[in-house]
């Protein structure tokens, strides 16, 4: 289920402005998306299905950091089992990168 069949998704979740001073409320601003919220990452396989959820961030989190909190999950799930290492090759440059 790794590689090309794991979608990721680091997704807002928007809120209306917290309360508070700008110090307080800044943390769940995304500069990117011009909203306040918090974030989570979703892994989604080839149907659809989401197969695992993050913590929620603050909305400044970056999608990278969110990703790398996340390695463990990331780690196990690309795991290869023995019937991936035998997939056909009928690509342009199978002869030139035959032992890769």
């Amino acid at each position: 289920m790794g590689g090309p069949h794991l979608i990721r998704y680091a997704w807002p979740h928007y809120t209306n402005r917290p309360t508070g001073s700008m110090a307080e409320v800044m943390p769940f601003y995304s500069a990117n998306h011009k909203l306040y919220g918090l974030k989570v990452e979703v892994s989604v396989n080839p149907r659809g299905f989401a197969i695992n959820c993050s913590d929620h961030a603050r909305g400044n989190t970056p999608d990278i950091t969110m990703f790398r909190d996340n390695t463990e999950f990331h780690d196990a799930i690309r795991l290869r089992c023995e019937s991936d290492r035998n997939l056909a090759d009928g690509g342009p440059l199978k002869d030139t990168f035959a032992g890769e």
